[in-house]
C-alpha cells in the first residue's frame, strides 16, 4: 500500500490495482486501494486478463461493494455475480440498471417502493426489506417527490429499523394524506399537521388536539386548509 499514492496517474493506478488482484493480495485492510477499486466507474478494465473465478473470489474475500455498476461489458458473468450477491451499493442509478428501468419511468420515480415490490425481483425485494433504513436514505429520499399509498407510509413510520430523521424525511417528501390520525404514532402528529398530511376532519383535529393541545402545528394545519374542516 505504501507504493500506492495519490499523485500516480489513473493508468498507473489501474495497473497497480490489476496487479493486486492478479496476485491475489488481501486488500481488506488496505483502505486506499480498496476504495479505488470499489469507486472505479469502469472496474471491469482493472480486472481484465484475470480468471473469472478469481475475480469472484477476490470480490467476496475483500467484500468489495461497487459504488456504481459498470455496464461497459454489458450484463456479463461478472455483472451477474456482483448483482446476484449484492456486491453493489444501493442507489437510484444502480437500481435502475438492476431493474432494467426504461428512461423517464414515472412509476419508478414517483412510486419507487411499490414499483420495486411489484417487480418480481425477489433478491432486491428481500435486500430492501432487510435494509429498509439504508434504502430510505440512499434511494427513497434521493427522489424528487413520491406518491406512495397511505398504507406504505404508515408501515414506514411504524418500522423500528428506520431512523426518526428519515421518517420525517418520508413525511416531507411524499404526497399523501392519512385518513385516520389515531392509527399513527403520536410523535409524528406535529410534523403531519405542519405538512398538512392528514385529512381535515373534525375527528383528526380532535385526536391531535387531545394529544398536543392548540399549538403552532394545529394553527399551521388550519391555515393550510383554510379552516375547511369537515
Amino acid at each position: 500500500e505504501k507504493l500506492y499514492n495519490s499523485v500516480m496517474s489513473m493508468k498507473d493506478k489501474d495497473i497497480f490495482a490489476n496487479v493486486m488482484i492478479k496476485e491475489r493480495k488481501d486488500v481488506s485492510q488496505m483502505s486506499i486501494i480498496k476504495q479505488y477499486i470499489y469507486e472505479h466507474e469502469n472496474y471491469t478494465s482493472i480486472m481484465k486478463d484475470i480468471d473469472f473465478d478469481w475475480q469472484c473470489e477476490f470480490i467476496a474475500k475483500n467484500q468489495i461493494i461497487f459504488e456504481k455498476l459498470d455496464m461497459s461489458s454489458g450484463r456479463d458473468s461478472l455483472y451477474s455475480y456482483i448483482v446476484d450477491n449484492n456486491y453493489y451499493s444501493m442507489s437510484v442509478d444502480n437500481l435502475k440498471i438492476v431493474l432494467n428501468v426504461e428512461e423517464d419511468c414515472e412509476q419508478f420515480e414517483r412510486r419507487n417502493y411499490t414499483y420495486i415490490m411489484q417487480s418480481n425481483k425477489k433478491e432486491i425485494e428481500e435486500r430492501i426489506v432487510n435494509n429498509l433504513d439504508l434504502y430510505i436514505e440512499n434511494v427513497y429520499l434521493k427522489l424528487s417527490q413520491s406518491y406512495e399509498s397511505e398504507e406504505v407510509i404508515a408501515n414506514f413510520l411504524s418500522n423500528e429499523t428506520i431512523k426518526e430523521e428519515n421518517k420525517i424525511g418520508i413525511i416531507t417528501k411524499t404526497d399523501f394524506k392519512f385518513a385516520k390520525l389515531k392509527d399513527i404514532n403520536e410523535k409524528f402528529y406535529k410534523q403531519l399537521l405542519f405538512e398538512a398530511k392528514i385529512e381535515p376532519t373534525w375527528e383528526n383535529f380532535l385526536v391531535a388536539y387531545n394529544v398536543i393541545g392548540f399549538d403552532e402545528s394545529i394553527k399551521k394545519f388550519i391555515d393550510n386548509i383554510n379552516g375547511e374542516i369537515y
